[in-house]
This record gives structure tokens, C-alpha cells and sequence, in this order.
């Protein structure tokens, strides 16, 4: 059975493995960057603070490093759901439509052994990934928490800590649930991706405050 997972899901799994590959080197060469020049601009404030820049680090370095942040950012925001969208909406619903369930539950594994190692499969990728982003992401903002101290605003914390890979693990299950439920790819899709934006746009304004 966990062949048979790894079979349905290897092209899903090599692709998002290639995202991280290339995001984890782009993380480590600007944030290294980005931590140097934070540094060096410090240095500088300190020998001469009638440098006009030393009033404002933040912005001085955020000419230069703002579409970094960015992208680090929306990656780290976006990751969770394009795990929903694309890898746990489609892991039931595609069974229906291609009619493959009903060979499976034909077989000698039980409807609930294949149900359980299937989801064991996404949960722990879906974790896995997002604690990688997590960390990934975490150690890039270092030097921004350092600069303003804003960790704890919206759209910082939820690209920091353990957030993305709860965003992981809850977006993917939704995507499956929406998945199981519906049994259409496209409306568990739709559905997962209506509640993403909900989600994001209300928890971080009108939850997580109070």
C-alpha cells in the first residue's frame, strides 16, 4: 500500500521538492545577504550616526531588499495553499472520477488501511514542508524582526514560527475533506481555495487579537 501512495503521488511530491530546493537556495543566499548589510550598516551608524541613512535603516535597506521579502513572504503564505489546492484536494476525488477506487477496494487491502496510509502519506508531507518553509522563512526574517520588531504583526507571524506548517497540515486536510466530501476535483478546489481567503483575511484582523 505505501507503494501504491508513493506511485500516486511521486510527480506531486518531486515537484514540490523542486520548489523548496530552489526557495531553500534562495533564502540562504539573499537572507545571508540581507544579515551582512544589516550588520555593516550598524557598523557604520556607529562610527558616524549623523549618517542620514541611520535614521532609517529599515527603509534604506528595504529599497534593496523589499522584493526579497516579498517573495520570501507570499512563498511562505502560499505554500500552504497550493499544498490544499493540489495535493490534498484532488487525493479522493480523483479516485472517483478515474473510477480507480473502485480497483483498489476490489484488492486484498481494506477500504480503511487504504484510507489510513493515504493520508498518513499527505499529513507527514504536508508537515514536513511546512516545517521546512518554516524554518526557511523564519531564519530569513531574523534580520527584519531585528530592524522593527514586528514579529508578532499581521502578515509577519503568519510566515513565522510554526505557521506555516500549521497552515500546511490544516489546509491540505481541508483540501482532502473537501475532496472526500464532494468527490470533484474542481469544487473541492473552489471550496478550499474560498476558504483560504477567509481564513487569511479574518483570523489575523478579528481572531488572533482577542
Amino acid at each position: 500500500m505505501n507503494w501504491l501512495a508513493w506511485r500516486q503521488h511521486r510527480k506531486q511530491f518531486m515537484i514540490f521538492g523542486l520548489i523548496l530546493f530552489v526557495f531553500a537556495i534562495f533564502t540562504v543566499l539573499t537572507g545571508n545577504h540581507y544579515w551582512h548589510e544589516y550588520q555593516s550598516t550598524l557598523a557604520t551608524c556607529r562610527q558616524n550616526p549623523a549618517n542620514p541613512s541611520c535614521s532609517d535603516i529599515e527603509g534604506s535597506l528595504g529599497l534593496s531588499f523589499g522584493a526579497f521579502l516579498r517573495v520570501v513572504y507570499v512563498t511562505a503564505i502560499g505554500v500552504p495553499l497550493v499544498l490544499g489546492l493540489f495535493l490534498g484536494s484532488p487525493m479522493f476525488s480523483r479516485e472517483y472520477e478515474e473510477g480507480t477506487n473502485k480497483l483498489v477496494w476490489t484488492q486484498s487491502v481494506s477500504r480503511r488501511r487504504w484510507l489510513t496510509v493515504k493520508l498518513l502519506w499527505v499529513i507527514v508531507f504536508a508537515a514536513l514542508y511546512g516545517l521546512a518553509i518554516s524554518l526557511l522563512a523564519s531564519w530569513w526574517a531574523r534580520t527584519t524582526n531585528s530592524i522593527n520588531q514586528s514579529r508578532f504583526d499581521t502578515g509577519q507571524f503568519d510566515v513565522q514560527g510554526i505557521m506555516p506548517l500549521v497552515y500546511s497540515v490544516f489546509f491540505t486536510t481541508i483540501g482532502f475533506t473537501m475532496s472526500a466530501w464532494f468527490r470533484k476535483s474542481i469544487l473541492a478546489i473552489g471550496i478550499t481555495l474560498g476558504l483560504f481567503i477567509v481564513f487569511q483575511a479574518s483570523v489575523g484582523e478579528w481572531v488572533r487579537p482577542y
